[in-house]
């Protein structure tokens, strides 16, 4: 698919729709950067337009080519930074990355909205299918106050705080 897009002339109007499923319907940029392909959008005014980056290897299928028509995009179009570009590329992979860890595995539903409740309030993580809040209590399965036990002995604190708190998520969620 890498060497398909390469062959689109520049500025030509494009419908890209990746491996995930994201369909992107915008102008042809340039290709090249790292593998990238950057699309653009145009905006109100010269100054102003949507750029989406996409990894060539995540394009699965390219439709709806339309050449320029005689004006070239070039006249228009900004310089891409490609360190800005790293710079937003790692920042997003970052940030899927910490959103994809609150997702957890082989839970139930109820468990998951436990703790999306939990986290809204509390720093939370999975470990396996048990709930670590704030690195000192850890909730087991089925997710109940007296399912709550203190990683560290001696400090009940912690630990009465977030039963409380769990109480009281369970009792919205009912």
């Amino acid at each position: 698919m890498a060497s398909e897009i390469k062959d689109i002339p520049l500025d030509s109007s494009v419908t890209v729709k990746t491996k995930g499923g994201q369909v992107i319907k915008q102008h042809k940029y340039c290709n090249g950067i790292d593998g990238c392909t950057v699309l653009h959008k145009p905006g109100a005014n010269r100054f102003h337009m949507n750029i989406t980056l996409v990894k060539d290897e995540f394009i699965d299928s390219i439709s709806d080519i339309k050449e320029p028509s005689g004006v070239s995009g070039e006249d228009y179009i900004p310089v891409v930074d490609p360190e800005r570009t790293k710079l937003r590329e790692s920042k997003a992979v970052r940030n899927a990355q910490i959103e994809a860890d609150k997702i957890g595995e082989g839970v139930s539903e109820e468990a998951q909205c436990i703790f999306n409740a939990l986290s809204k309030t509390l720093p939370c993580r999975w470990r396996g299918k048990n709930i670590i809040v704030l690195e000192e209590v850890e909730i087991a399965e089925p997710y109940r106050v007296e399912d709550c036990k203190s990683l560290h002995a001696g400090d009940s604190t912690v630990q009465v705080r977030v039963q409380k708190v769990l109480d009281e998520e369970r009792k919205k969620l009912s």
